[in-house]
Order: structure tokens, then C-alpha cells, then sequence
């Protein structure tokens, strides 16, 4: 058992697992979701999250006006329009017979905290997600823009977990301290399962795959020692016992 990752703050779930252990920490150093490939454009009103980088398409304004100014030029454009438009309602209103979109709210509580969530409230959003329709036949496969929300929504929750600092790793150890095999990048505290876009539930999968599969390489190791043993008359006394670290 490690004391040392036990007592670490970034601690976020410890288990037992055939004799292994498996420690589920916090990723201070998460990989930014839009360097991933992403269907959508994201376009934020923001100077300080670092939301909308790396990505190239991807937009952080400086203000609120802005953003709105965006919304109201991609509608007029994909309307072909010659007049602007003037208000953010026809401008959405548009903008949902050319393209799938999702509006939603970054919100600072200083220090460094912030919370990210969907919202129709035009008054308070501060970002939006959008794919227009022709990328959506490009990019998607028999896609539809239903199936284009969902991805959306996928992408403002890998958002979410970013902003948040809610990325994970697990680190896996025989009861020794030897390591078993880590792995980093995983989203969304979860134990419960009730979150769909959360991927903790397949990180402990893969902790305990890699726990299975060392047991097995140590109890093949193990038995072709014992063969020799046998070969070789060598007596109980001296003959070792299995263990993970074998």
C-alpha cells in the first residue's frame, strides 16, 4: 500500500482490487479537449479560462457584445442575408434551420474556479457550440442533426471537466508499491455512473484489465519456475511462493 499517494489532496478514489491497488488521482496537468479532433466550433466570450485554445476555428472575444455580434453575422450569413440582423432571437431562429447549436454559460468565481453549463437564456450565455448543417454531412457518416447534438453536447461536457480540473489517471500497484501500469487523460468524477459522458467508469475497467493481466503474466511466470523446481528436485523449503511481483 502507498501512504504517500493515500495522503496526496489530489486523491480521488482507492480500491482493492485481486490483491492490488488501485489509486484514482486528480490530472493537474488534463489535456485540453479542443486539442482532440471536434465536430463543433466553439466561439466563447473569455480571457481567462483558456477555453476556446488550441483549436484553429475555435474564438475567445473580449466582451459579450462581441459574441453577440458573432451570432447575429453567422446567422446573416448562412441566411444570405443582405440586412443584419438586429436581435439575437430571429438571429437563432435562423441560425437553427442551417446549423445545430448549444448556448451555454462560463461563469469565473476568481482563483482560477469556473463552472460551464447549457443554457437558452440569451441574456446570460457567454459562448456558444455550434456545426452547420453541410458539416455535418461531411463530417458525420449517415449523421443526422440529431446525432449532431449528441456529439455537441459530448464536447461541452469534455469542456466542462476542463474548466472544472475534473480529469483523472489511475495508477495501479501490487500490495508492495511495485507498479502495475498508469494511465492519464480520463473526464468526469462519477462513481455512481449517472453521468453518460463521464469516462470513469471505463478508467477503472482499464485499471482492472491491466491488474488481470499482470496476474496472469506472474502466474505463467510462476509456473514455469515451478516446473524447474520440480525438474530439479529442488526442496519445498526453498522453493517460493506466488506473489504479484513475481
Amino acid at each position: 500500500m502507498n501512504k504517500q499517494l493515500l495522503s496526496d489532496p489530489g486523491l480521488a478514489h482507492h480500491e482493492v482490487y485481486r490483491g492490488a491497488h488501485i489509486y484514482i488521482m486528480q490530472d493537474e496537468v488534463g489535456l485540453h479537449p479542443r486539442d482532440a479532433s471536434n465536430l463543433g466550433t466553439l466561439v466563447v466570450s473569455d480571457t481567462g479560462s483558456g477555453l476556446a485554445c488550441p483549436r484553429e476555428g475555435d474564438m475567445a472575444l473580449r466582451s459579450d457584445s462581441e459574441l453577440d455580434s458573432f451570432v447575429l453575422d453567422l446567422a446573416g450569413s448562412l441566411e444570405e442575408r443582405e440586412e443584419p440582423f438586429l436581435l439575437l432571437d430571429d438571429a437563432l431562429e435562423v441560425l437553427e434551420k442551417h446549423a445545430v447549436y448549444i448556448l451555454f454559460r462560463l461563469r469565473d468565481y476568481g482563483s482560477g474556479g469556473y463552472s460551464l453549463s447549457e443554457t437558452d437564456d440569451v441574456e446570460h450565455y457567454t459562448g456558444i457550440l455550434y456545426v452547420e448543417d453541410e458539416d455535418i454531412e461531411r463530417e458525420m457518416i449517415g449523421g443526422s442533426r440529431e446525432r449532431a447534438l449528441e456529439v455537441l453536447r459530448a464536447e461541452l461536457a469534455e469542456l466542462r471537466y476542463y474548466v472544472t480540473r475534473d480529469q483523472y489517471g489511475y495508477i495501479a500497484e501490487t500490495e508492495a508499491g511495485e507498479t502495475i501500469g498508469s494511465c492519464w487523460g480520463f473526464a468526469g468524477y462519477d462513481p455512481r455512473g449517472t453521468d453518460k459522458h463521464s469516462s470513469w467508469g471505463y478508467m477503472l475497467e482499464e485499471a482492472r484489465s491491466e491488474i488481470d493481466y499482470h496476474i496472469t503474466a506472474a502466474r505463467k511466470r510462476h509456473a514455469e519456475r515451478v516446473k524447474a523446481w520440480i525438474r530439479n528436485r529442488v526442496p519445498l523449503a526453498y522453493r517460493s511462493p506466488f506473489t504479484l511481483c513475481a
